[in-house]
């Protein structure tokens, strides 16, 4: 609730009565429903934060009413991100019509969040509805028409890539006639929703076109409000998406045409940034997983060795990354080289967290040194890792080495480290009685994961690797001899996993 009335002059008060009149006559009784009358009475004097305030009460209202909730990002409870019932989406924009053909204005930032609701939620049909409210194409903002086009491309499908481009350029062309220039972060909205269309023909098209890409590219330079940042994120989605199509799904004529656009990518931004790519990680990152997934394994390799001697910062994801390649691809000396080079530097406990301890394991599986992965696990991993909690105890020390693929692990941390942090051993007598032969110091999530020693998942890729399940009913068993002393360890030492691991998984020999 807010404190205070707005005071009206008599040409407000008109308006506040012919609101009401006409809300009451669609049933409508504001003097019952408070959020709203806040709405109205902000709208009138034109206070636009307060008037969104009041509007995003009544989304609260409604969502608490159908118990139905939408999260999104960290804002769980964001009004903006709360889900409704049909018929209260549909209310609310009827009271939005009614307001608007009474008031001679309404704040823009109502019809801006409204928009941006049913961008959101995907909700097509209302952004339609909304945009015949207001007045039609030529009331909106440049950042109205990014969001009715982002909603666009998203919902609806498009028969290829270039009907969908041609959408982008007429509100293009829109906002050059207006000489409205778009933000950064608008523009990478409608690139990232262009990469995401739903369209008939994917066999002519079964990526967004290179002459699409590069007319974008050359849009953004001119047209959108600079930002370096937003430009290194259109870089890598840019690399995500063609490495993404590459597959060998889509035959070898275009798995060679993705290879050569992620190519002219890799020119593109050397030209740009320097072999050094200006030391970002992150483009490092994507330039390993498009490498990797367009089959350019060499090419990868390359880009590793590259980021290492130009000291690039590398993190964890950077080594998780390269790890898969390795494994992948049977690549075990380069994997064996990038380990060492690992523990011979400064940076082991640092790098090497949960989420790069199992891309090693994961490894040395599949390139079929099973055994060897069994010795890191109980012989190295949960003893490096408890050390690298020791050294970083600041969570957020711990974490400054990982970026977006470590999300997972970072949740997983978090509910551990929620609890109570860990409780370390008196340092008296540690060399004789080594951190990770203590059972009592594993903690495990709810789902039987943990950043600090082998988890459910651990034990999951080992049995996985060392039992091949065949048919409905019967099973094999690449390594029998490694599969029982496994099973052996898992009901020993660690029993509180057993419930998280596959049943199959378990089958004695």
């Amino acid at each position: 609730m807010f404190s205070g009335q707005p005071k009206f002059n008599s040409q407000q008060q008109q308006l506040r009565q012919s609101v009401h009149s006409a809300l009451q006559k669609e049933n409508i009784n504001v003097h019952e429903w408070p959020a709203l009358q806040n709405f109205v009475d902000r709208a009138i004097v034109q206070d636009g934060i307060r008037a969104i305030q009041g509007f995003r009460e009544m989304w609260l209202d409604l969502g608490y009413e159908h118990q139905q909730f939408f999260a999104h990002g960290s804002f769980a409870t964001d009004p903006l991100f709360i889900q409704m019932s049909p018929e209260s989406e549909s209310s609310i924009l009827q009271i939005y019509r009614i307001v608007s053909k009474v008031l001679p204005v309404i704040p823009r930032v109502v019809t801006d969040v409204l928009f941006e609701r049913y961008y959101v939620f995907s909700l097509d049909s209302y952004s339609e509805q909304l945009l015949d409210i207001v007045g039609g194409l030529d009331s909106l903002t440049s950042k109205n028409r990014v969001q009715l086009l982002s909603t666009r491309l998203r919902c609806q499908r498009f028969k290829d890539y270039w009907e969908a481009f041609a959408e982008y350029q007429k509100m293009r062309d829109w906002c050059l006639e207006r000489g409205e220039i778009l933000t950064s972060n608008g523009w990478f909205r409608v690139f990232y929703n262009l990469t995401r269309l739903d369209i008939y023909d994917t066999k002519s098209t079964p990526s967004l076109p290179i002459e699409i890409f590069e007319e974008l590219m050359t849009d953004f330079d001119n047209l959108a409000q600079a930002d370096e940042n937003v430009r290194v994120k259109i870089f890598t989605l840019a690399l995500s998406h063609y490495g993404k199509r590459a597959s060998k799904a889509v035959g070898s004529k275009w798995r060679m045409y993705h290879q050569q656009v992620i190519l002219i990518i890799h020119e593109g931004l050397v030209k740009r940034y320097g072999d050094n790519l200006n030391g970002d990680v992150v483009i490092f990152n994507s330039l390993l997983e498009a490498y990797n997934r367009a089959g350019l394994s060499n090419s990868a390799i390359e880009i590793w060795n590259q980021a290492v001697n130009l000291n690039v910062e590398i993190d964890a994801a950077t080594l998780a990354t390269i790890f898969d390649i390795c494994g992948l691809n049977g690549r075990l000396p380069d994997a064996i080289k990038i380990f060492e080079w690992l523990q011979h530097g400064e940076c082991f406990l640092k790098l090497m967290n949960k989420n790069a301890w199992d891309s090693w394991l994961e490894c040395l599986c599949r390139c079929g040194a099973l055994q060897e992965a069994m010795d890191f696990t109980f012989q190295l991993m949960e003893h490096k890792l408890r050390e690298r909690a020791e050294v970083y105890k600041n969570a957020e020390t711990m974490r400054a080495g990982t970026k977006s693929k470590d999300m997972y692990y970072k949740t997983i941390e978090s509910e551990l480290t929620k609890e109570s942090d860990l409780n370390y051993p008196d340092k008296q007598g540690l060399p004789n009685k080594p951190v990770f032969q203590s059972q009592q110091l594993r903690k495990y999530s709810s789902n039987g994961l943990s950043t600090y020693a082998p988890d459910a998942k651990t034990f999951g890729l080992l049995l996985g690797f060392s039992h091949v399940k065949h048919k409905h009913d019967s099973y094999g068993f690449t390594r029998p001899e490694l599969h029982a002393e496994l099973l052996q360890r898992l009901y020993q030492d660690y029993p509180a996993l057993v419930p998280f691991i596959e049943d199959y998984k378990l089958v004695p020999i």
